[in-house]
């Protein structure tokens, strides 16, 4: 089980469809912002990681930790 799964199993969330999909609005805006005036942080570096983190989500076997990672990925 990949870490995002995880942390599904660890604290059993029962989230409302339409609560998820706030949550997952707001990562992908999150994740696509860039800003300027951040130059000391690597925008690029931290979109890889955290589309690395998302890809192994999505193959995870916690069902509900796959859905959510491909909810974000497809933002």
């Amino acid at each position: 089980s990949t870490y995002i799964g995880k942390i599904y199993a660890t604290h059993n969330w029962t989230l409302s469809t339409a609560a998820a999909k706030r949550i997952v609005h707001f990562v992908a805006e999150f994740a696509c912002l860039r800003s300027n005036s951040d130059v000391d942080f690597d925008w690029d570096d931290f979109l890889d990681k955290f589309l690395k983190f998302l890809i192994t989500g999505s193959v995870d076997v916690n069902r509900n930790a796959r859905f959510r990672a491909c909810q974000i990925i497809s933002e």
